[in-house]
């Protein structure tokens, strides 16, 4: 429901481990609707969500600790360096990441000699790239992903996209949407249209 009218018809989908989900639509069809609803940032009006057979309203506030939302906006404060916020997501996360791991994950994002530089001076798809970090810093079962190859160049593209390569290879899933081409995956991408269910 928004503002007390039925913005689609009954929806149901089941994600399995290591598949991955393209939400596809119109403008306006809902997707990003329907990534915050799985994100439990929305309450639907009507039926239900389950986490591995269980309702999510029977596992309280802990079960966000199952999945990565990454927003269409990349929510970064910009004022911080790249270095403080990665700091501020270690102890959001209550989790310090190793070295080299993090080492790697700049390498692989191409953001290394941008540790130290405050995050608006960075152009649209570093930010973009320094949001993503997120996914892989801070292993979680499910990502939800509004709109991810937004601003990222050719380079990122193919960098996130073996990101969600190696995450469902390791047993994760993934659900995004995307306006735009994207380099292939190395397993089947299933689709599901909102379109469909448009009243």
């Amino acid at each position: 429901m928004r503002q007390g009218e039925t913005i689609s018809l009954p929806l149901c989908f089941q994600l399995t481990q290591g598949q991955v989900l393209h939400v596809t639509g119109a403008n306006g069809s809902g997707k990003t609707t329907l990534l915050e609803t799985l994100a439990t940032l929305i309450t639907p009006s009507q039926g239900q969500m389950r986490w591995q057979g269980q309702l999510l309203t029977s596992l309280g506030d802990g079960v966000r600790a199952n999945w990565h939302y990454c927003a269409h906006n990349d929510a970064l404060k910009k004022e911080w360096t790249l270095l403080e916020h990665l700091q501020w997501q270690q102890r959001l996360f209550a989790q310090v990441v190793a070295p080299a791991v993090l080492q790697k994950a700049l390498t692989h994002m191409r953001l290394t000699q941008y540790l130290l530089l405050p995050l608006r001076q960075l152009s649209k798809g570093q930010q973009r790239r320094a949001a993503l970090l997120v996914l892989t810093l801070f292993p979680r079962a499910l990502w939800l992903l509004d709109e991810p190859f937004s601003a990222l160049d050719t380079q990122g593209a193919q960098a996130l996209v073996q990101w969600m390569d190696c995450h469902c290879a390791q047993g994760g899933s993934v659900i995004f949407t995307t306006h735009q081409p994207y380099p292939a995956l190395s397993k089947q991408v299933d689709t599901l249209s909102l379109d469909s269910y448009r009243l």
